[in-house]
């Protein structure tokens, strides 16, 4: 098939293009044979490749825009495969080191949100930013907030009554 090693085609059965004849054999260069290419005449189909078209029928996308996909979706991803997007039905997958969404605004919805690690706010964890959060929020375990622990905070408290009597106590002491 006429393509490059960057750009991979999921050529199916069905798919509509053309052969196109070489003057030499690709045995060599295609991987699928050895040699050097010879001006021999060859009476096989060695010397042919595929050349897909294009086709009036195919969905209408937008013609400024690169359209990507395969029969169960595609894979772009560095060479040594240390980052990639696996864009698959129902499911997209990023994997690398590090992954940066720069927008002015971020939108995720339609769904639970899913956070397997630390939330670390500011750019490397060194704060300097705010965060704000329109509740209701609820916390399943013990909230840290100023140093101070929600669960397992002490008050000092003053004047103790007896009874049914009600006694403001200091703030909560950190840790």
């Amino acid at each position: 098939m006429a393509t490059f090693e960057y750009i991979r085609y999921p050529i199916q059965t069905g798919d509509r293009g053309v052969t196109v004849a070489a003057d030499v054999s690709l045995r060599g260069v295609s991987g699928l044979g050895t040699g050097i290419a010879s001006r021999a005449l060859s009476f096989s189909l060695v010397p042919l490749f595929f050349v897909p078209l294009s086709n009036a029928g195919w969905t209408k996308e937008d013609a400024n825009k690169i359209v990507l996909y395969g029969p169960d979706g595609g894979i772009l991803k560095t060479a040594d495969g240390a980052s990639s997007i696996t864009v698959e039905p129902g499911k997209i997958t990023e994997s690398a080191d590090a992954i940066y969404l720069n927008a002015k605004d971020i939108y995720l919805g339609g769904g639970t949100i899913h956070l397997n690690g630390p939330i670390v706010q500011g750019a490397g964890g060194q704060g300097g930013t705010s965060a704000e959060f329109i509740g209701p929020v609820t916390v399943t375990n013990d909230v840290t907030a100023g140093g101070v622990s929600l669960m397992n905070h002490p008050h000092d408290v003053k004047n103790v009554q007896g009874g049914s009597s009600t006694v403001e106590s200091e703030k909560p002491k950190a840790g």
